[in-house]
């Protein structure tokens, strides 16, 4: 199952102010815990989430990180591809900040 993240692909950024680490987790979360691809039935009868292998691109590998980090339970393997670990100068950056510092800070957060 391939996800776009918030503001990529054909998603929708939704509401700035709100955009945060924590809400792209939480997303993701929602994502698995409603597909059927991920559910298994245990032993009582109800629905769990079964561990899955989670592939992060880029950003998505920070994702993937701090999603391992909180639902560690639901990781089977991990793998991070491509995820570049230093910062560059904006001159850069296909994508440009207005504000630097809170651009650093909020990638640092997925850390």
């Amino acid at each position: 199952v391939a996800i776009d993240q918030r503001g990529c692909g054909k998603s929708p950024l939704g509401d700035p102010d709100r955009f945060s680490p924590d809400l792209l987790v939480n997303d993701l979360y929602s994502t698995v815990s409603s597909n059927p691809v991920f559910r298994s039935n245990d032993e009582s009868g109800g629905a769990t989430i079964k561990p899955f292998v989670l592939v992060g691109h880029s950003m998505g590998g920070r994702l993937a990180m701090s999603f391992a980090v909180r639902y560690p339970e639901l990781i089977a393997a991990l793998v991070i591809e491509d995820m570049d670990i230093r910062t560059r100068p904006l001159s850069e950056s296909r994508i440009q900040s207005k504000d630097r510092d809170a651009t650093l800070s909020f990638d640092r957060k997925l850390t």
